[in-house]
């Protein structure tokens, strides 16, 4: 439980920045950086950060008295790890379905594994998923596409009308 909520985070990290890099081109590459980078901007620095303090709520190993299996500081709402494994879900999911769905699974069990563990209380997970998903929908609606480089059929009927339009001032 302590490696599956506290290591595999870390390999979910590596894994979205492999398939980033698998995609075809740099301006794709580039969108799915900036993405994450946005929600996470959104969601970890705002939105989490003032909630957690207009709501500080203890972890439940503290209010309740119990032992945790491993030991967390601060406050437990909303669910850091899982606004982070969220946005990196959330963009997986944008250009790969199949690995979208991976993500999104490992996510949920990771975010269970934490209740689980005693650090976080389910309402602290459900919004730590709700509050990048939300953002995730904000940005990939209203950032601008990025440039797409032309299709090779459409740059060769371009070099023949440049050349039609030189042939013509002869």
């Amino acid at each position: 439980m302590v490696v599956f909520s506290e290591y595999v985070p870390f390999l979910l990290a590596a894994l979205f920045v492999l398939l980033v890099f698998r995609q075809p081109s740099w301006i794709l590459r580039i969108r799915k950086l900036v993405e994450v980078g946005l929600v996470l901007a959104f969601a970890e620095g705002i939105s989490a950060g003032i909630i957690r303090f207009m709501w500080p709520r203890e972890r439940p190993f503290v209010a309740l008295g119990l032992e945790p299996l491993f030991q967390e500081y601060g406050f437990s709402f909303p669910s850091r790890h899982a606004i982070w494994l969220a946005a990196l879900a959330c963009v997986v999911w944008s250009f790969n379905r199949k690995w979208g769905i991976r993500f999104w699974l490992v996510t949920v069990l990771i975010g269970l594994a934490r209740v689980a563990s005693g650090v976080h209380y389910v309402s602290d997970v459900f919004v730590g998923f709700l509050i990048p998903i939300i953002f995730f929908w904000l940005i990939d609606r209203f950032l601008p596409p990025l440039a797409q480089p032309a299709p090779v059929e459409v740059l060769e009927e371009e070099k023949k009308e440049e050349e039609k339009r030189e042939e013509e001032k002869f």
